[in-house]
């Protein structure tokens, strides 16, 4: 091989095959340090329960012990026998002493430790992709002894591997290394752990929840939490996340993303995008007109795709986690001065507002608890925009765009598929669960509870009693200890349809 262009490929591909390797073995020792710790964890266990057994065994002994002391008369054997069993007992409260403080200095390790099933974690997904890809650059690099290609096309193939496959496999192994890292650190203060239960209840599957500089779905199972979002207030957010994460391995997937495609056009003429998106349509174009028309075409169908993507990610976290994903989106996240396009080509924060505002409203009935709470939401909302814009117009859930049809079909499609939302009949549990978090330092939440219903309760408490905010964040976290699993998580699993008949 002569030829400078395709040395210089061996060697960039020969580094690469290295790198996606030391990944993969990285992520390997994670697995195995995972399953070491947990291993310890069992026998920390089990040494706590043989420690009681022999507690319960000779607790009697020191008033036996003291009966014999109490004869005048104790011949040596029995004397030997009685120094012997009063060692034991001593020695046995001291073993349990010594136990029990193993157990908990190990307790906080053991509370970070990610507990997900084999097949969907996000090492079972980060060693595939490595797998994956070390196999066709293997091929490729094969390929270079005898290329079938131009150099060019071969470079071209090197670039689009390290794009859209390699970056997303080092992008997701150093969030995941650094976000464990926290969370062994426990810096997260279990909030980490709240949003992945909160996933799990919503999906099915269990997620790996990391603080992150921005919030995002990466490698379809790690949710970032954005900062400044890391407080028990921001879980609702990660709602948003596991939206996306629905359109990408959910058992509903293929129906959603249909019933997403109907929309395209609507969108497109909202966001002024039709003339790109139908630019291959125009007649009598020559070639190089037809190579820009593709790529107009190709650049509108992405940014249409991500735009009404992350709409329907909004209308996940309004219908299915309710007022607390709204609190969450207006203090935390949204900006009322934001009313066009986002330069990432992503939803208008006020176009969010009003989506989210809507979602919600459908569930609402006219003077019921829910419908008080919508109200004063959009109240809220609406004089944000009206104090930044000099506007006394009134806020228009529809506003005459797509974005009101657009919740209420993707509405019907959630239902549909057997996603929960939080109804007026569900506010009243959440109104009696939010008096308990007011008032009770270590709340029990009643049979049947959700974690979704315990945040909504936590955001209602906090704006009854804004003072005490830290105190309510408190009584969260013990709640939420003290939450008994549902049996049957929302919405099915990964590759359960759950279509309703």
């Amino acid at each position: 091989m002569n030829e400078p262009e395709l040395r210089l490929l061996c060697s960039r591909v020969d580094a690469l095959i290295e790198d996606v390797r030391k990944v993969r073995l990285a992520v390997k020792d994670v697995k195995a340090r995972a399953s070491q710790l947990e291993r310890v964890s069992t026998a920390l266990r089990a040494a706590v329960s043989a420690v009681q057994d022999l507690e319960s065994t000779v607790w009697y002994l020191p008033q036996r012990l003291q009966n014999l002391e109490d004869f005048d008369t104790v011949n040596a054997e029995d004397a030997s026998l009685l120094a012997g069993l009063t060692a034991t007992v001593k020695l046995s409260g001291d073993t349990r002493q010594h136990v029990l403080a193993a157990r908990k200095a190990f307790s906080h390790i053991e509370l970070s430790l990610v507990k997900i099933e084999e097949e969907n974690t996000l090492i079972g997904e980060l060693t595939s992709m490595c797998k994956s890809l070390e196999w066709q650059l293997g091929k490729m690099r094969t390929g270079l002894v005898t290329p079938a290609e131009t150099p060019a096309a071969l470079w071209n193939a090197y670039g689009t591997a390290v794009r859209d496959q390699a970056r997303p496999i080092f992008d997701g192994y150093v969030d995941y290394i650094a976000g464990l890292a926290v969370r062994d650190d426990r810096l997260d203060q279990e909030i980490c752990l709240l949003s992945d239960d909160m996933v799990k209840e919503l999906l099915g599957w269990r997620s790996l929840s990391i603080p992150a500089s921005e919030a995002a779905l990466s490698l379809k199972s790690m949710v970032k939490l954005g900062y400044p979002e890391w407080t028990v207030w921001g879980v609702p957010l990660a709602a948003h996340e596991a939206g996306l994460g629905v359109l990408s391995k959910h058992g509903a997937a293929e129906g959603l993303k249909t019933a997403l495609a109907d929309f395209v056009e609507d969108f497109a003429d909202y966001l002024g995008l039709a003339d790109d998106l139908h630019a291959v349509d125009r007649p009598g174009l020559d070639e190089a007109a037809k190579r820009e028309a593709a790529v107009r075409h190709a650049n509108a169908v992405k940014s249409l795709n991500a735009y009404i993507e992350h709409l329907f990610a909004d209308v996940l976290g309004a219908y299915a986690v309710g007022p607390a994903y709204a609190r969450a989106m207006f203090e935390l996240r949204l900006c009322p001065n934001v009313t066009r396009l986002a330069a990432n080509a992503l939803p208008a924060d006020c176009d969010r507002a009003r989506l989210i505002l809507r979602v919600m409203a459908l569930q609402a009935e006219p003077g019921g608890a829910l419908g008080t709470e919508v109200g004063q939401l959009k109240q809220l909302w609406e004089n944000a925009e009206r104090n930044i814009h000099h506007t006394s117009a009134p806020l228009d859930l529809d506003g005459g765009l797509p974005l009101g049809r657009f919740a209420e079909a993707m509405s019907g499609q959630l239902d549909r598929f057997d996603f929960s939302p939080v109804s007026e009949k569900r506010w009243s549990t959440i109104a009696t669960c939010a008096e308990l978090l007011g008032t009770t330092d270590q709340p029990v939440p009643a049979p049947g509870t959700t974690l979704i219903d315990l945040l909504n309760a936590a955001w209602l408490a906090r704006e009854q009693d804004l003072d005490h905010a830290d105190r309510i964040h408190e009584r969260l976290l013990t709640a939420h200890r003290n939450l008994k699993p549902s049996r049957r998580p929302r919405g099915g699993g990964p590759t359960d349809r759950v279509e309703k008949r």
